[in-house]
């Protein structure tokens, strides 16, 4: 008696489940989703990633095994966030679940738009769930800093009266001489020097966004100057404004080496999550 034919895997199919295994079984997070403190350290399973985007075992063991089922937008959706996909990888997901979509590109600037929305979405869920001005602050960053994932630094701040900034830094991948930079601007003897080099009041409204271009001439002077003792070449940032309806001052700091540009789309993103903490903190 001669064995079933098994189908072919559907190029679907063996995409959803390599971006499934390559997930690290240390991940604590599968996108927006924090995983069950049982299952970490354990391969990403075909249950795990149906239960994340809400539907059962059997439909999405379905979808990866190559089966003739039909995914919807808002499914592939989440499936794009749960399996942490790039903009490209998203949209050779939708290519591939959507025949209609084999024959068209969409330009790269409107991939990284609807990138932008579906990421901003999961980011507004865990910022209503914060209980904390400084968790709605954390959350917010640790989001910032997979969103700018070249950043030199990722900072949120707040502030405390004239010249005086509480800053924590939640990403730093440049050296201790950053830091130290930093710390000396903040000792700077002149009154209000840290506003000015935080574009306050420049930045005044809620998610208002600014880069290194809106500082005055003396201003610039005096952060390049910090930099060249300590034998570095300045940051380029770029601020989003957060400003509570009590009025305080707040915002998110993006640095990078000189040279690198802020996209429309990058500005657009950190003055959306800045005017919604300014939301969520009001």
């Amino acid at each position: 008696m001669s064995a079933e034919p098994v189908e072919p895997q559907s190029p679907l199919g063996t995409f959803l489940k390599m971006l499934r295994q390559r997930i690290p079984p240390e991940a604590s997070t599968l996108g927006p989703h924090r995983r069950l403190p049982l299952r970490r350290g354990r391969r990403v399973t075909q249950e795990e990633i149906a239960e994340v985007v809400g539907v059962s075992r059997g439909w999405y063991r379905m979808l990866e095994t190559g089966a003739r089922v039909r995914p919807s937008i808002q499914l592939l959706d989440r499936l794009a966030l749960a399996l942490v996909l790039t903009p490209d990888e998203r949209n050779t997901l939708f290519t591939l679940a959507v025949p209609e979509m084999w024959h068209t590109q969409m330009r790269a600037g409107s991939n990284a738009i609807l990138e932008a929305f579906s990421w901003l979405r999961a980011t507004t869920k865990r910022l209503w769930t914060a209980t904390s001005e400084t968790e709605a602050y954390s959350d917010v960053c640790e989001r910032i800093a997979e969103w700018f994932n070249d950043a030199t630094m990722v900072q949120w701040m707040r502030r405390d009266d004239i010249g005086m900034w509480e800053r924590n830094c939640f990403a730093n991948r440049g050296s201790k001489r950053v830091r130290q930079v930093g710390q000396e601007l903040n000792a700077s003897p002149r009154a209000g020097e840290l506003d000015r080099l935080m574009l306050y009041p420049h930045l005044y409204e809620a998610g208002a966004v600014g880069t290194t271009e809106h500082l005055s001439p003396a201003t610039q002077r005096a952060r390049l100057d910090a930099y060249s003792r300590h034998a570095l070449v300045a940051l380029d940032f770029v601020h989003g404004r957060v400003r509570s309806r009590a009025g305080r001052i707040g915002g998110f700091s993006v640095m990078h080496e000189r040279g690198r540009a802020y996209s429309s789309t990058e500005c657009a993103v950190l003055g959306a999550l800045a005017e919604l903490t300014s939301l969520a903190l009001s």
